[in-house]
């Protein structure tokens, strides 16, 4: 039985476990649906979460 923890293969992401995060700074992309510095900064101070 897999569990939250187990790890998962989702295409070309090899993911250590199977909590994901949404994507909660869409609004703050450009018109062009560009990430912005803030963006960037948000999601590197998330990145050893999961």
């Amino acid at each position: 039985m897999t569990t939250l923890f187990d790890p998962i293969q989702l295409g070309a992401i090899d993911a250590k476990n199977r909590i994901l995060m949404s994507p909660l700074t869409r609004a703050r992309g450009t018109r062009e649906h560009l990430p912005t510095p803030i963006m960037v900064e948000y999601y590197a101070q998330r990145a050893s979460a999961g």
